[in-house]
């Protein structure tokens, strides 16, 4: 099976950074890392084949990455999670194409960096996925991927009780109040 997944490696700078602002810089560090320590990945990947399974060879890997525009495939990821300092969380729909599945076996992990990082830094996590329409008499192939975010969810201020107002005192009068002829509580919304 050869099948090719290439996504846009901004979508993991925005993850990481917030922004694509650095994208340019990290692109040319997953370059360099993957280029000085080819032996290391070659070696750590060796069984996972992800020329065969992806598509994509390492050395198509290093020269997408340097190209503005290019995308990324597994290899990639692999080569950034070094540069990031920071695993790297990666997610494939589970037996989307069945119980044995290679891609859900390949890209459900999580990819290490290559040396010793801080382990109280938190992984990223993206979601392989497909922009672009599916035959649903083939193989589904992804061919993108999503920053996955973890929500915290805020607690929700306790329900007003009916006929209590919101607002805040001086701002809102209740229909029983006669008018004020005073200023005092007039708002300004010029």
């Amino acid at each position: 099976m050869n099948v090719q997944i290439r996504m846009e490696i901004k979508t993991v700078f925005y993850i990481n950074l917030g922004d694509e602002s650095l994208a340019a810089e990290l692109r040319v560090r997953t370059v360099i890392e993957m280029a000085a320590f080819a032996d290391w990945y070659m070696q750590q990947y060796k069984n996972d084949n992800f020329d065969e399974h992806c598509g994509v060879s390492y050395d198509k890997t290093i020269y997408e990455c340097s190209v503005d525009g290019g995308h990324a495939s597994a290899w990639a990821l692999c080569g950034l999670a070094s540069v990031i300092q920071r695993p790297i969380n990666t997610v494939y729909p589970c037996k989307v194409n069945g119980e044995n599945d290679v891609m859900d076996k390949l890209l459900n992990r999580t990819l290490q960096p290559r040396l010793a990082y801080v382990t109280s830094v938190d992984s990223i996590s993206i979601m392989w996925t497909r922009a672009s329409y599916h035959d649903p008499t083939r193989m589904w192939v992804s061919n993108h991927f999503v920053p996955l975010i973890q929500v915290q969810l805020c607690p929700m201020p306790p329900a007003a009780s009916p006929g209590v107002s919101t607002l805040s005192p001086t701002a809102a009068s209740s229909p029983a109040d006669p008018p004020s002829d005073s200023n005092e509580h007039d708002i300004d919304i010029s």
